[in-house]
């Protein structure tokens, strides 16, 4: 059985002896960066199939590393006319 996920693998290894707001505010501009500049989801308001497929697969890799299924619950969101009104429907997949 496969017991060695990435997050007990380095469990006596610190990545910081303290977070402070900085560290939060740079873990937050790294991800933007890439998030936006390297790998965004929607360009000129289309899903963009190349970082689409990146993005599937560092979910599918990190999720793997830390053996879970999922990084978080899947989640639906979409417009309807709900009594002559559009309304926006959003929710959790189970």
């Amino acid at each position: 059985m496969l017991t060695d996920i990435f997050s007990n693998r380095y469990l006596d290894l610190p990545l910081w002896t303290e977070f402070e707001e900085r560290d939060g505010k740079f873990l937050v501009q790294a991800f933007r960066i890439i998030e936006e500049q390297g790998y965004p989801y929607f360009v000129k308001g289309s899903i963009c199939g190349v970082s689409k497929q990146k993005w599937e697969i560092i979910h599918a890799r990190l999720s793997t590393e830390l053996g879970l299924h999922e990084l978080s619950k899947r989640a639906y969101s979409y417009q309807s006319t709900r009594q002559g009104k559009q309304t926006m429907q959003r929710g959790l997949l189970e």
